[in-house]
């Protein structure tokens, strides 16, 4: 798995992932499916998923202005997502120096 894209703000950064093979060659059939990108908060280390199918400015423009609601959260499964994505998150936290 490699990390896509950073997007570095005040408030934490966000970041894209995918796995190496799709990044290096763009064959969508090595892609991840259902790994959206995600925020790690600065200040409390909170983890914020946002969706694969909307656009990601439009969700992290919810986000600051405090109107993004998880679709996961609906179904009751964030909890089992947010496991994946904090310990993705840790793994990126562990390397990277803010």
């Amino acid at each position: 798995m490699l990390y896509d894209d950073i997007i570095k703000k005040p408030y934490g950064n966000i970041y894209s992932f995918d796995s190496k093979e799709y990044i290096l060659t763009g064959d969508f059939n090595k892609s991840l499916m259902g790994g959206g990108p995600f925020l790690v908060e600065k200040k409390t280390g909170r983890v914020i998923s946002f969706g694969t199918a909307g656009i990601l400015e439009n969700e992290i423009k919810a986000y600051e202005n405090g109107t993004l609601v998880s679709a996961l959260d609906t179904f009751g499964i964030q909890m089992k997502t947010d496991l994946i994505i904090n310990k993705i998150s840790n793994s990126i936290c562990n390397k990277i120096q803010y």
